[in-house]
């Protein structure tokens, strides 16, 4: 694992996790281990890719925040893409590994520990950019756009899974931009909207379930080997309920399909 700061890391893996303290780090993999898609839906990119007729345009990609490696195999599997997954967690990636075999696309994807907001500097050009709910680690939409550019070619494509307000008002756990903002953002960044696919609410609220279900069950079972430390795991399942509100009824989740603007440069 190559050097980096630690502690800012430690920071930014528990806030794109939905955490808000540091101390929950060392128990991140167990709470979320019986969960394998984390955020984004690998079946939107599908439709998108497949809708948009990108099958064959694409060669190689880079899964920037991977997780467990969901989105990234399930491309390869369906393509034949190359596919690079990067993430700062070890146990994610380990278990991407894992995964990988499980699904016959060892030869074609790669898993890798980092920190993607250093790796973007140096790690060459893909034909596609995937961004799978992994919040701010770069900052705004349009930060995240610019920070990634590098990795791209002038003909590549971004596959970014986010999320807007419904309404004016900011919700109180995250700056959530509207949706005008976020065009703004995709636009001033340099890139044209494409295409997009909207999270319907059965969607959002049946997933939401699933993956509280599986964090509480976790929940109660660090409490008895750690009780002095229940209030850090009540806290994050508190946050946990009030981002599930928050994407039930304040927020639009949504894919966006996105491209470079040649104009731009």
């Amino acid at each position: 694992m190559q050097e980096f700061e630690m502690d800012d890391l430690k920071t930014s893996i528990v806030r794109s996790l939905d955490g808000q303290n540091e101390a929950l780090f060392p128990h991140l993999a167990y709470l979320l281990q019986d969960l394998w898609e984390i955020g984004a839906s690998p079946g939107h990119f599908i439709q998108l890719i497949c809708k948009n007729d990108l099958e064959n345009k694409i060669a190689k990609a880079v899964d920037l925040g991977c997780g467990k490696g969901a989105v990234a195999i399930q491309l390869a599997k369906n393509f034949g893409w190359q596919v690079d997954g990067f993430d700062a967690m070890p146990a994610f990636i380990q278990e991407a590994r894992q995964w990988s075999k499980k699904h016959g696309t060892e030869n074609v994807c790669s898993f890798n520990v980092c920190d993607i907001r250093e790796l973007v500097k140096t790690a060459g050009r893909y034909d596609l950019v995937i961004l799978g709910s992994i919040g701010s680690v770069f900052g705004s939409i349009e930060e995240t756009l610019r920070a990634i550019r590098p990795c791209l070619f002038q003909t590549g494509y971004v596959l970014l899974d986010d999320g807007y307000q419904k309404s004016e008002t900011i919700h109180s756990l995250h700056q959530i931009p509207t949706r005008e903002n976020a065009i703004q953002h995709i636009r001033k960044a340099g890139f044209v909207i494409i295409d997009e696919i909207t999270y319907s609410p059965d969607f959002i609220s049946a997933s939401n379930q699933e993956i509280y279900s599986a964090i509480q069950h976790r929940v109660l079972e660090l409490e008895k080997k750690y009780p002095e430390t229940k209030q850090l795991f009540q806290n994050y399942l508190a946050i946990q309920r009030q981002e599930n509100s928050a994407l039930e009824n304040d927020i639009t989740c949504v894919t966006w399909l996105l491209k470079y603007s040649v104009d731009h440069d």
